[in-house]
């Protein structure tokens, strides 16, 4: 892929936010790691998830990372919990995202080479990896991104012993912060 050659499919399902709508080139950029990252909702009954794809430091050693966060559209009155991605740049994701103290996050190194374009084409362009459906709760997210990482190795972006260290810290993690990170995981399931 050719830099800045690579853009978002065009889908109802997909919806750039912000600079990398406006700076398709952004997908250039190598990556050090994802990481699945635990956000508090309002009512803070479970963490929603979303993926970050995470670049190296900018000049001034912030971190960025571009993220995929898969939640229910509650727009389609045929499918409620028909979920729609939101594609987003961020700066500096150390304002972004509480800390792990407070909400859970597994970081994975990915594979030399790897770039957001490269990890996107595979997992939107050549798998539309986000036609996703929530449970009736509107949850699932946690099983959608661990889907994401599950299908990143087996096509060579993460190490073979991605489901070993992902199902100690599902487990960790449930001990740390019990019914906000319900064991066994929630899950929704994939469309066509």
């Amino acid at each position: 892929m050719k830099n800045g050659s690579y853009a978002l499919p065009r889908r109802k399902t997909i919806f750039p936010v912000g600079e990398i709508k406006a700076n398709p080139n952004l997908f250039d950029a190598p990556l050090t790691s994802i990481s699945i990252r635990g956000t508090e909702i309002p009512d803070g009954k479970v963490f929603h998830f979303i993926l970050a794809l995470i670049l190296p430091a900018d000049e001034q050693g912030r971190r960025r990372s571009i993220t995929l966060n898969n939640s229910p559209s509650y727009t389609d009155p045929n499918n409620l919990m028909r979920g729609v991605l939101l594609v987003e740049y961020h700066k500096d994701d150390d304002v972004d995202y509480v800390d792990a103290n407070t909400a859970p996050s597994f970081v994975m190194s990915l594979s030399p080479g790897a770039t957001a374009a490269s990890v996107c084409n595979y997992l939107l362009t050549e798998h539309s990896f986000e036609k996703y459906d929530f449970n009736t709760d509107g949850q699932g997210c946690r099983h959608w991104c661990a889907t994401a990482l599950q299908k990143l190795a087996k096509a060579a972006f993460l190490d073979s012993d991605f489901e070993t260290r992902f199902e100690r810290w599902e487990t960790d993690q449930n001990a740390k912060f019990g019914s906000k990170f319900p064991m066994p995981r929630i899950t929704g399931s994939f469309y066509d």
